[in-house]
């Protein structure tokens, strides 16, 4: 019971002290004047990595940032799948993630936004990489349309509804926001 499980808190951890918190850590990473490519050569399946920096979970692009991920990946209707695994088949499987993946706002001080692709036999690496850069290309040139936008705004706010459905996940996502923000109500 709620009483008990406080009283027992109080007893056993009540008298220790608070400790000093410590200075957070700054890193910030050096200007990148341009492209950093490796081309790893070894006996498997090839795949492609494309890695951009995102912004941080405070930016002001934030929202048109996980709004664009949404168009390009996420499920069957995504224009990367649309348009390298249906139309075109050089694909076999294609997504987006964002590395550290720290909870839903992201970091500090920004992510890696990264696509993983993986090529069809037969299809050269370098020819899924070129489709790749023809959609982000479409996707900066051509505005999405009011019906797409609205599918993943719902989908998004769907999410965030489900994931406090249950109890574990209020904890999580308050715990979680507590911890990269210093303030649980940031949440709202």
């Amino acid at each position: 019971k709620t009483a008990e499980v406080k009283k027992l808190a109080e007893k056993y951890f009540g008298s220790i002290p608070p400790g000093v918190l410590p200075e957070p850590i700054y890193t910030a990473e050096p200007e990148q004047p341009g492209e950093r490519r490796v081309d790893v050569q070894f006996e498997a399946s090839p795949t492609i990595y494309i890695a951009y920096h995102g912004p941080a979970f405070k930016s002001p692009d934030i929202s048109a940032f996980k709004v664009m991920d949404r168009a390009l990946s996420d499920g069957r209707t995504s224009r990367l799948y649309k348009s390298l695994d249906l139309d075109k088949q050089i694909c076999l499987d294609i997504s987006t993630s964002f590395f550290p993946s720290e909870g839903d706002l992201g970091t500090e001080s920004g992510n890696i936004y990264v696509i993983s692709a993986y090529p069809k036999e037969g299809v050269e690496s370098a020819d899924l990489e070129k489709a790749i850069y023809e959609e982000l290309v479409k996707l900066s040139s051509t505005p999405v349309e009011d019906k797409e936008l609205t599918k993943i705004k719902n989908r998004l706010d769907a999410e965030f509804i489900w994931n406090l459905y249950s109890n574990l996940g209020m904890a999580w996502r308050l715990a979680s926001i507590q911890n990269q923000t210093k303030d649980w109500r940031y949440l709202n």
